[in-house]
């Protein structure tokens, strides 16, 4: 993913190059942001295991009811150049749960391909769910996109594996 997020941000720019990320792992190269923490951006990155020191990581269970207060705790802008969505459960669930004022640029989010690209299904919420590795999982791309666009964001692609879909705040797009 590292190559699409360097080509949206080719073609719209940045502004204040801060990252949400949760669902970072340890912070290595499983998470959609390490090479931009590489190139000098800086932000917020969190995950619910336990992490290794020293890391930039913090650990964090993410739910719906705790996300805006996280995003309160660590300081995020109202207006950043990416948040990165990746808890393999309840991804579609966190989006909405988001407070409208917070307004990424670019959204990176996990999608389950198996669920079809047309159905609007996702998992039902439990906020203590922890993905079992079975094919059980977040929302499919439908789902995803209803809320984004509804958030005034439009969906630009998908990478080629079926696992990560991206969209644009529509303002950032031009022509």
């Amino acid at each position: 993913e590292d190559g699409v997020i360097a080509a949206i941000f080719d073609a719209i720019g940045t502004t204040n190059r801060f990252v949400v990320e949760f669902g970072a792992g340890v912070g290595g190269e499983e998470c959609n942001t390490r090479l931009l923490i590489e190139q000098g951006w800086t932000g917020l990155r969190m995950d619910g295991v336990e992490q290794p020191e020293p890391t930039d990581v913090r650990q964090e269970f993410i739910t719906a009811e705790n996300i805006n207060d996280l995003f309160t705790t660590y300081d995020v802008p109202d207006e950043f150049d990416l948040l990165s969505i990746d808890i393999d459960s309840n991804d579609y669930w966190i989006l909405r749960a988001i407070e409208e004022r917070y307004r990424p640029r670019v959204i990176v989010m996990e999608y389950n391909a198996s669920l079809g690209p047309t159905a609007r299904t996702t998992i039902p919420y439990d906020p203590t769910y922890v993905w079992d590795v079975s094919s059980y999982y977040g929302a499919s791309l439908a789902a995803l996109a209803s809320v984004a666009t509804a958030r005034g964001y439009s969906l630009i692609g998908c990478e080629h594996l079926g696992i990560n879909c991206f969209f644009v705040r529509d303002d950032c797009l031009s022509g």
